[in-house]
């Protein structure tokens, strides 16, 4: 019973947790559309979010770093 009204408040209009669920998908598909523009040096803002929303943006930006990484080698 208790997962069953969990996901009747995620799914049933909390408000904020969909505005922030928003926010976050034009985050990352922002940043997404600056890397296949090539905008290779492009980053997700994390200081537009708060907790999780923020660790999230800031773990795509360690991916890209990552990815990055072996072509910035001089």
């Amino acid at each position: 019973m208790a997962s069953k009204g969990r996901r009747a408040s995620v799914g049933g209009g909390d408000g904020a947790l969909r505005e922030e669920l928003r926010l976050l998908d034009a985050e990352v598909d922002a940043l997404i559309q600056a890397i296949v523009e090539g905008k290779l040096g492009a980053r997700g803002d994390p200081g537009k979010f708060r907790g999780e929303s923020a660790r999230v943006v800031q773990r795509i930006n360690d991916l890209i770093d990552a990815f990055m990484a072996p072509f910035n080698v001089t």
